[in-house]
């Protein structure tokens, strides 16, 4: 609201300027330019309006920090696996990981974050507009660690670090992937390949992944 308060106050000034310094046949070609140009300008900045309060929330996780604790294959369920047959996406594979998500020091508006908004996209994607690629990947469950345990979701908001269990599904071959939140693209996780063991718990030793460090944002 402040924005569009500030958007309405610099048209009025403008306006009044021109009144008073330019003569009567410049006002109206304006005027004329304006009607004309008003479909679009309106359609644009509707858009970019719209979007502003998405771009703020998201901006809670830029440049996150991602942990790997466990990643293990799975297999879809009979239901799943008839209803990937059956869509655009195919049949894709399917993984549990236990992660940690850690954002960085609060700058913004916003100090809370939301793991039910959370999204898995590829290696190659990037912050902006969502790809339409994107839709190929799919967070299927979301636990998040509390005192008693892991709990299903629950659309709660959290400030800090959450430890989470995630059951994903991602195309084929997919070997790595990112986190999406809103317009913030974070995370980079290494997924393992058919030959891989069952579960792979990061530093637990040979065959595992070098390091537990946080993943590259």
């Amino acid at each position: 609201m402040r924005v569009i308060f500030l958007l309405l106050l610099v048209m009025a000034a403008t306006v009044v300027v021109a009144v008073r310094m330019l003569p009567w046949w410049v006002l109206l070609a304006l005027v004329a330019g304006l009607a004309l140009a008003m479909p679009i300008v309106l359609r644009w900045g509707l858009t970019w309006l719209l979007k502003l309060p998405f771009r703020a929330k998201g901006a809670v996780l830029r440049n996150a920090a991602v942990e790997v604790h466990a990643i293990e294959r799975a297999e879809p369920t009979v239901l799943e696996a008839s209803d990937e047959a059956g869509s655009a996406a195919g049949p894709r594979e399917h993984f549990r990981l236990e992660i940690t998500i850690t954002p960085p020091a609060a700058s913004g508006p916003f100090t809370l974050w939301e793991p039910g908004e959370l999204a898995i996209v590829g290696a190659d994607a990037r912050a902006g507009e969502p790809g339409t690629d994107e839709a190929h990947f799919d967070v299927r469950a979301l636990e998040i660690q509390e005192d008693e345990g892991f709990q299903a979701d629950g659309g709660m908001k959290y400030g800090g670090p959450q430890r989470l269990r995630l059951l994903v599904a991602v195309p084929p071959g997919q070997r790595r992937l990112r986190f999406r939140y809103y317009f913030e693209v974070f995370g980079s996780v290494s997924l393992p390949g058919a030959m891989a063991r069952s579960v792979s718990h990061l530093g637990s030793g040979a065959g595992a992944p070098a390091s537990g460090r946080p993943a590259e944002a």
